[in-house]
């Protein structure tokens, strides 16, 4: 029985030292001019899209910068869509010990541009 406890307390004890941060990194209203009178579009799908990395460290930093260009791009042409609007990313960092995960989420509606007269 006192093993047992013994266990149980470490198990706590590991689940306690883990931490999870979460920050707003962003929003813009789309990543192409929209608000012209003459552009009509339709919004068709909403999508997300993550990137993560592992740091070893006390001080965790990144190892590279995440690829947010490469993402917004990569919804683009997976979805088949003409711009992405409410465009919002955010960061999440979770802590184990010594060992960080930086994780960027960036999430956005798809929208076909249906014509411009």
């Amino acid at each position: 029985m006192r093993n047992f406890l013994k266990n149980i307390s470490i198990i706590l004890l590991l689940i306690n030292i883990n931490f999870c941060i979460t920050s707003n990194a962003g929003i813009t209203t789309s990543n192409i001019p929209l608000n012209h009178k003459n552009i009509t579009y339709i919004a068709t799908d909403t999508v997300q899209k993550s990137w993560w990395n592992f740091d070893i460290g006390i001080l965790g930093f990144p190892l590279e910068e995440p690829p947010i260009d490469h993402a917004i791009q990569e919804l683009l042409s997976k979805h088949k869509g003409d711009a992405l609007i409410n465009i919002r990313y955010y960061t999440k960092k979770s802590i184990f010990l010594f060992m960080t995960r930086n994780t960027l989420v960036v999430k956005a509606d798809i929208v076909k541009i249906e014509n411009t007269k």
